[in-house]
């Protein structure tokens, strides 16, 4: 968790920054360098194991190139404002 004064983007500027310097530092052999952008998603703690189990599963996933699937199959039924239940994807 981060302060939430923080901005999404002064938060990623850090992050980015101290990752880069540990690597540099780490593999100085190594060339390294983030991509411009990032990409943001916000979920609630109810979906904390989904989003762990997804992450956990990652590199499978990218060996076996099933990106696509994961990101347009509908998998999460999130409580919709009715009270009844809609499916939406990741």
């Amino acid at each position: 968790m981060f302060p939430t004064t923080v901005s999404i983007a002064k938060l990623m500027q850090q992050v980015k920054g101290v990752s880069s310097a540990l690597l540099r530092d780490t593999f100085p052999d190594r060339a390294f360098q983030w991509a411009e952008g990032y990409g943001v998603f916000a979920v609630g703690k109810e979906y904390l194991p989904v989003v762990i189990t997804y992450i956990e599963h990652q590199k499978q996933r990218h060996a076996e190139k099933q990106l696509e699937d994961d990101w347009e199959e509908p998998r999460v039924t999130i409580p919709n404002a009715s009270g009844g239940r809609s499916a939406e994807g990741h």
